[in-house]
């Protein structure tokens, strides 16, 4: 019993060692082979952009402001439209990538071409204030917008948004039409001022000078006065020789 007892002490430590050996064989190769796998997973490709903000403002004198002239592509854009007029505008995005509208459309003709293109974004801005929206950034490439008030693109209110890339440097940004200026107007009033002296002075100068160079009353149809006798000598009257 002694043997027997021994020997069963003796081989069961030693198959729970192999056992435990065995197992942490198999163990390690799990853990090895594991980083591996995870190495191997398929990560993002694209990771997509944040959101972008983007401001444009419609001043007086029909023209836009613009924050930037670039954004990232096939992105979310936030826009805000601030109207610091005190009439009506719109903001709107024509969807023809790398095209510029002419400026002899009329009215009518920037309504057909909106309507042929479409719009990437449109906003109305009915007064004064700041109107916002979102809009999905179209592939690279530039867009004109413009405002579609009747009569506003006529008066050069467009501009130009570039998409992952820079403005060409040849397309023109409106600027507000504010007229002539100051400085025409000082001229035309200096001339006007002038010209009203020039009647006043002919006027005065001409009353007093025209004593001498007045109609006689028959040519105005008045009977013309009686001549007057000859003044005597004084000597008197001479008798007659």
């Amino acid at each position: 019993m002694r043997i027997s007892e021994f020997r069963l002490r003796t081989v069961v430590p030693a198959v729970a060692l192999v056992a435990v050996m065995v197992g942490l064989a198999i163990g390690g190769a799990i853990v090895f082979s594991a980083p591996g796998a995870r190495a191997a997973a398929p990560g993002p490709v694209n990771p997509p952009a944040s959101a972008q903000t983007y401001t444009v403002t419609a001043v007086p004198g029909y023209a836009f402001q613009e924050s930037t002239t670039e954004l990232q592509p096939n992105t979310t854009v936030s826009v805000s439209f601030v109207n610091a007029d005190v009439i009506a505008h719109t903001y709107t995005l024509i969807a023809a990538q790398g095209k510029v509208i002419p400026t002899s459309y009329s009215p009518s003709q920037l309504n057909a071409y909106e309507a042929q293109w479409g719009a990437i974004v449109w906003i109305n801005a009915t007064g004064t204030g700041t109107y916002s929206a979102t809009f999905q950034a179209p592939a690279k490439g530039w867009y004109e917008f413009v405002c579609m008030e009747p009569g506003h693109f006529q008066q050069s209110m467009y501009g130009f948004i570039a998409f992952g890339m820079a403005l060409p440097s040849n397309l023109t940004v409106s600027t507000p039409n504010v007229g002539a200026g100051w400085p025409v107007y000082v001229i035309t009033g200096t001339i006007v001022t002038l010209v009203i002296i020039t009647i006043v002075l002919g006027f005065v100068v001409g009353g007093r000078k025209g004593s001498k160079h007045e109609m006689p009353p028959e040519r105005l149809g008045y009977p013309e006065p009686p001549a007057a006798a000859p003044p005597l000598s004084p000597g008197g009257p001479k008798p007659p020789g």
